[in-house]
């Protein structure tokens, strides 16, 4: 699957939360859960309009530190997509502390 596949794929909110699914990351899922709750979504939801936040808003150090992510990574899509969310994470976390 290209990065292309997986931005087009994660439109479809429950593909989006499916996705979601496979993060084993047990800190990053417990701030997935609650910034979706914040923003009164559901995860499928959420993770779906953070890839679409992060394709049309990311800067070239972000695509570039998410492309090296992706290739030290056993699977570049699930990197690919925390990379994506822990974005999204961050920048919500930080406008909440403004």
């Amino acid at each position: 699957m290209t990065l292309g596949d997986l931005i087009w794929r994660m439109e479809d909110p429950a593909v989006a939360d499916e996705a979601a699914g496979t993060i084993r990351d047990a800190a990053l899922l417990r701030r997935l859960s609650a910034a979706a709750a914040a923003a009164q979504l559901q995860i499928g939801e959420y993770v779906a309009s953070s890839v679409r936040l992060f394709a049309n808003t990311a800067g070239d150090e972000a695509w570039i530190t998410m492309i090296g992510r992706c290739q030290a990574h056993s699977d570049p899509g699930l990197a690919a997509l925390t990379y994506m969310l822990e974005s999204r994470l961050h920048a919500d976390e930080a406008q909440k502390h403004r």
